[in-house]
């Protein structure tokens, strides 16, 4: 069986831009109602794809550094889920950091998309060091 190849008559954007004249022209000519605003909507569909390349040539776009998003989810004693925090992180490493500090009453599941970056057990408190007396921060007198 022979393969049917087509060739576009012009560019993409430029048939987008003439299908959505089309509609605009098309839908004027209508009664106000669903048809209409079917016909305005496509319209608006065509010209937005036309300029789709547009969109993609912006070097600032492009060039933009995309930041990794996590999510920091507590485990409960049964191993289920008892929330999340979501985060915007530059590397993993950052990531790590903000979580080790969730992880207080609950351990912490950091995943990133479908990607588990560590498990990070249940903390212990720290014990109390110093004290305010007089608006200053002393060291506690030893027990």
């Amino acid at each position: 069986m022979e393969r049917r190849s087509f060739k576009p008559s012009a560019p993409l954007d430029q048939r987008l831009e003439e299908q959505a004249k089309r509609l605009r022209k098309e839908a004027r000519g209508t009664p106000p109602g669903v048809e209409r605003d079917k016909l305005i909507r496509l319209a608006r569909q065509a010209e937005t794809a036309a300029h789709r390349q547009e969109w993609a040539d912006i070097p600032r776009l492009a060039s933009t550094p995309v930041m990794p998003e996590y999510r920091a989810y507590m485990v409960g004693p049964e191993g289920n889920f008892v929330g999340y925090e979501p985060m915007i992180c530059a590397d993993d490493r950052e990531a790590i950091g903000k979580a080790k500090r969730l992880a207080g009453q609950y351990p912490v599941e950091l995943w990133s998309g479908p990607r588990l970056v560590s498990s990070i057990p249940k903390q212990r408190a720290r014990a109390v060091t110093h004290e305010i007396q007089q608006g200053r921060m002393v060291p506690k007198p030893a027990m």
